[in-house]
């Protein structure tokens, strides 16, 4: 039997047309009614041939019936966190919700769990205990959960820390960095630096995506959309770090956005255990 994966916050269902493709079965999740909807309608004979089982909730740290705040122009940044803005870009409903033990029980234990749902993905690692963790896990990071923590906690040893919209390893050149904004303006001035600096290998280039590869991440030519996660466990951008360089990556990466003035950290953290 094909392994398992979870897709929580599956949204338009992008990352679990990834996940059917390679020839797995998923457990789609979303707490969104009118995305759950048009899932099972979309993956209607993937639903049909128990390939794919889509279920309307929310997965928290406990069960229960919980307000969900659904925008009414991205269903992508419907949320479990009180919103703030214009009040009438959010409809107020109430869910129902269960917990990623429960969904375990019920389902089977997953070879990999994706979770993207907005500012409660910490809630899904807090009700995981390391007898049902998966092989591999990656999760929407923000910028004040411990999730480092939580996964060395569940037995995780390896990490990789990946940019949620380039699906690649490499940090961008945010506006308050002026010393690499200034390199980069010599490297388009003066383009031999800049070429000069791409034939370097990979362990010694700077870390910043100016010098990384061109486009995005894509090892398998799957047509990811705007709305996928990407590459996951080996396939997942970049080289497997402990928890000490994920730490440091982790804490950098934050201290850059915050002092950047960003209220959102749209990178992922995929973890693999140390049994895998």
């Amino acid at each position: 039997m094909a392994e398992l994966v979870f897709d929580i916050g599956m949204n338009t269902g992008d990352d679990t047309a990834y996940y059917l493709h390679l020839g797995y079965r998923v457990v789609g999740v979303d707490a969104n009614p009118l995305r759950a909807a048009d899932c099972l309608q979309r993956f209607a004979g993937d639903v049909r041939a128990g390939r794919l089982t889509v279920v309307n909730a929310g997965i928290l740290r406990e069960k229960g019936e919980f307000p969900f705040f659904r925008n009414r122009h991205v269903d992508g940044n419907s949320t479990f966190c009180e919103p703030g803005g214009d009040p009438a870009d959010w409809e107020r409903i109430v869910v129902s919700c269960t917990t990623i033990g429960d969904l375990v029980a019920e389902h089977g234990t997953p070879y990999f769990i994706k979770s993207d749902i907005e500012g409660a993905d910490f809630q899904v690692i807090e009700g995981l205990r390391p007898e049902i963790a998966p092989r591999y896990i990656s999760l929407e990071l923000n910028l004040t959960d411990p999730y480092l923590n939580r996964l060395v906690e569940l037995g995780y040893t390896s990490f990789k820390l990946v940019n949620g919209e380039t699906h690649r390893a490499e940090e961008p050149i945010l506006p308050h960095e002026w010393s690499w904004r200034a390199f980069r303006k010599a490297g388009r001035i003066i383009p031999p630096i800049r070429s000069l600096v791409r034939r370097m290998p990979p362990s010694t280039r700077p870390r910043k995506a100016e010098w990384g590869e061109d486009g995005d991440y894509n090892p398998d030519g799957f047509d990811y959309s705007c709305n996928c996660s990407g590459p996951f466990g080996e396939l997942a951008a970049g080289e497997w770090t402990d928890a000490k360089a994920a730490d440091v990556k982790l804490k950098r990466l934050r201290r850059h956005h915050i002092k950047a003035g960003s209220s959102v950290l749209w990178w992922d953290i995929h973890a693999r255990l140390g049994s895998a």
